[in-house]
């Protein structure tokens, strides 16, 4: 202790320090000084000795020697643990993003087929309603067709039997006008020939 507080004042000199600015300390030469060493071969614990006892020859234990590397290293694995930690959190999040995106890839394309089905079907549908309304106006105009032919077909017989009656009765017609013309013709030329020397006889005049 003594050796020590006056190292610290020589080196104070040394540093350029006037020695009137150096106070004077006061050391009790009758300190209790005790070995460590001594200590620790009997057992003895180091908060027994008086208080303001001086322990000796101290072995500095493995934290006053490396404490600040031991600090250093355990900030060292602090720190990495805690980068360990995010990456695989990271990749806990990655992995889960992943199976959300195949997940909701597999919806869409289960979507996307689902729509092409009811797409296919809505064509169906719509080429069967097509079909069958197509069917349906066919069959319908076919009818309506097949109605009018078979009214022109009526009519047009109706009106040959007409023409042909009309025809038929305009030749009855001419026959007996013609019979009768010829009557007529004939009963006159029979006139002619009973009166004809009366007419000769009286100059062409009948006898009254």
């Amino acid at each position: 202790m003594l050796a020590r507080a006056v190292g610290d004042v020589a080196l104070r000199v040394l540093q350029g320090e006037p020695p009137d600015r150096i106070p004077v300390h006061q050391i009790d030469p009758n300190v209790d000084a005790f070995d460590w060493r001594e200590l620790r071969r009997f057992g003895v614990n180091e908060a027994r000795p008086p208080a303001g006892s001086i322990i000796q020859f101290r072995q500095p234990s493995a934290w006053d020697q490396y404490k600040w590397y031991i600090l250093g290293a355990t900030t060292l694995l602090v720190l990495q643990s805690a980068l360990i930690g995010g990456l695989v959190a990271q990749g806990a999040r990655r992995r889960r993003a992943e199976v959300a995106v195949r997940e909701s890839a597999s919806a869409l394309r289960q979507s996307y087929r689902q729509n092409q089905d009811l797409a296919g079907r809505l064509i169906n549908a719509q080429e069967e309603e097509r079909t069958r309304i197509a069917r349906d106006l066919y069959d319908d105009l076919s009818q309506q067709l097949a109605s009018v032919c078979i009214m022109l077909s009526d009519l047009n017989r109706k009106w040959t039997g007409t023409a042909q009656h009309r025809r038929t009765r305009a030749a009855e017609s001419g026959c007996s006008q013609s019979g009768i013309g010829d009557r007529t013709r004939n009963n006159t030329v029979g006139a002619d020939s009973a009166s004809g020397p009366g007419r000769r006889a009286s100059g062409g005049r009948p006898a009254t």
